[in-house]
């Protein structure tokens, strides 16, 4: 059975509601109705959208002479459970466990189809067949509130075709079939403070603009390419974009850099990435204080900015840990700011590339880069190809008026793989603010 809720007259709501009592609830002057509906829920056409393109260029590789010897996988601390409960033991992140849900009454797959003011609020919802929840047409505050969604054949939750002021919060998503929670062709929606697990790409928002994504954690990010992201932001673009204070260890239950170079079945692309997004020059997209750990592709990255171009982006404050081939990546664009990040790695020379690079992979003008007072501690460099500098790699011309770049720490041997759970104050002042639980940021 699919719940519906479709534009009615007004003197239709109250009584169509109190059908669905504790699953879909009235709040301000929602002005549609609640239906059962047989058909299937429609998914948002994704056929536009593009992913990380920098595995497309070629990129010095290390020969085999030059490698070091890789550790055996059994002397590694790299963990192999997929059980989320593992990851939430051993780091601060709050937001890398199942949230406590409550009590949950059961429901079919729900469609908000236009109107104002609807809640979908305790409810367990799965759909073999397509998404879980989807906003279209047009709907307007919007509250989606401790559900437990899943399985879903295609998103946990969609917002979609002019969508504007939901509000996704405190939910469980588990094995969706596509994208957990997606945004497109929308306004003002917030995600905060749910948990992923299990879907090839956690969060998604394209040709969207203030778009919250905060306090959400994601396990499980399995990809496979274009898809294996904790956050994909496509085409996003304006003031108010905000991707802050999200976690992701990607250590548990994914592939082993120790053992396999080739990890086509699961590949978690870059963590977070900025595919042609640009912000407003008084307000950048933002990306700042997550926690993101552990990888799963040859080619990915924790942070990619200026992907295929875009402008107005500010990556702050981040902490990474052991991502695959990069740590942050400013691959194009203008006006992008990479400021007092930490990022520390481990990996084997297989697996490890570069852990700060600025270079142009875009066919638009890459300028006004700043990069300052971030610390990186690398493995050193081994490559064969001279020029090659892991730490930071900058080939020269590509992009210009790039300030900042000596105030960074390249050996900063302080850090350690510690900075995944160390607290964020900057994340624990923001949820106090949000009326979430501090603990764990």
């Amino acid at each position: 059975m699919e719940v519906m809720i479709v534009r009615k007259p007004r003197f239709a709501t109250h009584a169509a509601i109190l059908m669905f009592t504790g699953a879909i609830g009235a709040c301000g002057s929602f002005d549609g109705a609640v239906t059962e509906d047989a058909g299937s829920t429609a998914s948002v056409n994704e056929s536009s959208l593009d992913g990380d393109r920098i595995d497309a260029v070629s990129k010095p590789v290390p020969t085999t002479a030059s490698r070091r010897s890789i550790p055996n996988a059994s002397t590694t601390t790299t963990a192999t459970s997929s059980n989320p409960s593992d990851a939430s033991a051993t780091t601060a992140a709050a937001s890398l466990k199942a949230l406590p849900l409550g009590t949950l009454a059961d429901s079919g797959p729900v469609v908000i189809d236009g109107g104002n003011g609807a809640v979908v609020k305790g409810r367990r919802i799965s759909n073999p067949n397509g998404n879980c929840i989807t906003v279209r047409n047009g709907a307007t505050n919007v509250r989606i509130e401790g559900n437990q969604l899943g399985p879903c054949g295609g998103d946990g939750v969609s917002v979609q075709s002019g969508s504007n002021g939901v509000v996704v919060i405190g939910n469980n998503v588990s094995n969706a079939g596509a994208v957990a929670i997606m945004v497109a062709d929308a306004r003002g929606v917030k995600v905060h403070n749910n948990f992923i697990d299990g879907a090839p790409t956690a969060m998604r928002a394209v040709r969207s603009s203030q778009v919250e994504f905060e306090f959400n954690g994601g396990m499980n990010v399995r990809g496979r390419y274009p898809d294996g992201q904790l956050v994909q932001l496509d085409n996003v673009t304006g003031s108010g974009n905000r991707v802050r204070c999200n976690a992701t260890d990607l250590n548990v239950g994914g592939p082993d850099p120790y053992s396999t170079t080739s990890t086509a079945d699961w590949r978690t692309e870059d963590i977070i990435n900025t595919w042609q997004s640009r912000g407003d020059p008084s307000d950048p997209i933002l990306i700042a204080y997550n926690r993101l750990k552990g990888g799963g592709s040859l080619t990915g990255s924790g942070i990619m900015s200026g992907d295929g171009g875009g402008a107005y982006i500010s990556v702050v404050g981040n902490r990474i840990v052991n991502p695959w081939n990069a740590g942050i990546g400013v691959a194009g664009g203008s006006n992008i700011r990479i400021e007092s990040n930490k990022v520390f790695s481990e990996m084997p020379a297989v697996v490890a590339g570069e852990g700060f690079y600025i270079r142009n992979f875009s066919a638009s003008a890459c300028t006004n880069i700043v990069h300052q007072n971030n610390q990186i501690l690398w493995p050193p460099a081994d490559w064969s190809s001279s020029g090659w500098v892991q730490a930071f790699w900058q080939p020269q011309g590509e992009c210009t008026n790039v300030t900042g770049t000596s105030t960074n720490n390249l050996n900063a041997t302080s850090l350690s793989k510690a900075i995944f759970t160390e607290p964020i104050a900057e994340c624990r002042a923001l949820a106090a603010a949000a009326g979430l639980p501090t603990a764990g940021y």
